[in-house]
């Protein structure tokens, strides 16, 4: 039987993702990351957040304070001006678009689904995990991400994987012997004879 998929298990993961997703763009792997002093703040920012389904229920959560936001953007767009805010939208978007990524190939979060991520102006959620990451060229960025997840029941687990397999199949046309004779009809069809 497999682990249940925990909001802490997730969040770890997730954050962990987060801190990688920063080595594939231009600024590269931060030169230090460590928890931030303040476990929640009311600074403004960013939440990007991107729905849960599958096996648990909720929402992944990332935020990203709004000066270092901006530095990132305006360094990985290559401005010479400070990014505006319609700017760091995308780019917040991307990171956490790769965070996913990595959250749903991870084998011990196996079965979660999770969408396309959505950013929003906000504080930084409570409860999140907050680090702190600096280049060594002096860009810096207090980011966080929070797991909010429930776990699907086992019904709804075992009747969205039964729906899935059934829609695929339903439509097929099977030969059916009766004993008055022989017709051919989608399975569809012979589900609704009951």
């Amino acid at each position: 039987m497999a682990t249940p998929v925990t909001a802490a298990a997730a969040a770890n993961v997730f954050v962990q993702a987060l801190r990688d997703a920063w080595a594939s763009t231009t600024l590269g792997v931060p030169a230090s990351v460590t928890p931030a002093a303040a476990t929640a703040t009311d600074a403004p920012g960013w939440l990007v957040t991107a729905r849960v389904s599958g096996v648990a229920n909720g929402a992944l959560t990332a935020w990203f304070e709004r000066g270092g936001a901006l530095a990132c953007a305006t360094r990985l767009l290559a401005l010479e001006t400070t990014a505006a805010d319609d700017a760091v939208g995308p780019v917040l978007s991307s990171l956490v678009a790769q965070a996913i990524s990595a959250v749903e190939t991870n084998t011990d979060l196996a079965g979660l689904i999770v969408t396309e991520p959505v950013v929003q102006a906000g504080s930084a959620p409570r409860g999140g995990q907050i680090l702190d990451a600096s280049w060594a060229d002096g860009v810096s960025c207090r980011f966080g991400g929070l797991a909010e997840l429930s776990s699907a029941s086992a019904t709804d687990n075992a009747s969205l994987a039964a729906d899935g397999r059934l829609d695929a199949v339903m439509d097929v046309d099977l030969p059916l012997v009766v004993r008055f004779g022989r017709t051919v009809m989608p399975l569809r069809a012979v589900a609704d004879l009951s």
